[in-house]
């Protein structure tokens, strides 16, 4: 009698255990870091997406419209102007990488050097020439590859998230450069995976 309560008693005892056991390696399992972050990439024609705009200007066309053409020039006399809307992203939401991908074909440089202004007032593609141009503050530089290949290049954190925390402040960037000419794709070019794009994620 005595040995079958022992029996009894050890058995309860391994269940308790085995029970705990799971219990301890469910508590692990859900200790799992949560990602919350969502990626957005505003590129003309990827998922409905039609909120960019470009252009570009010419000194030798110094009130020529560009705003349709496929590709544009950038160079110390032609600049590229280029706008994405980010107002569907939630104004509470914090940036935590922003990225330019862009195409870039001809240039006189194996890697152009681009500089990056934000364009800090309100443009229209048709109404921007040369004789006419908004406002600008020097924002950083980015060194490129010109392989006909879509490449993303960093545009800092802290523009973008001005554009999600107050939408009204995105006016967009300008491209120049000096010493060299480059020609990239345009939101107008085909096909459609060369546009430029904005890919933004936040959390």
């Amino acid at each position: 009698m005595n040995k079958n309560l022992f029996l009894i008693a050890l058995i309860f005892l391994c269940a308790v255990f085995i029970s705990c056991q799971n219990a301890a390696n469910k508590t692990t399992n859900n200790n799992y870091t949560v990602d919350t972050s969502t990626t957005y990439e505003l590129q003309d024609g990827l998922q409905a997406y039609n909120g960019s705009v470009d252009t570009f200007t010419s000194i030798d066309y110094p009130t020529f419209d560009f705003s349709t053409y496929q590709y544009a020039y950038v160079s110390a006399s032609s600049d590229v102007f280029l706008y994405f809307d980010t107002s569907m992203i939630p104004q509470d939401k914090t940036v935590s990488t922003c990225q330019l991908c862009m195409a870039v074909y001809e240039t006189t440089a194996v890697n152009p050097v681009l500089n990056i202004y934000k364009i800090t007032s309100a443009w229209l593609p048709a109404s921007v020439s040369y004789n006419s141009l908004p406002a600008v503050v020097y924002h950083s530089s980015i060194t490129t590859t010109a392989d006909y290949k879509m490449h993303c290049y960093d545009l800092q954190n802290l523009m973008a998230q001005g554009w999600i925390t107050n939408p009204g402040s995105n006016n967009g960037i300008m491209l120049n450069t000096s010493g060299i000419k480059a020609t990239i794709a345009t939101s107008e070019s085909a096909p459609a995976g060369s546009r430029p794009m904005l890919k933004i994620t936040v959390k």
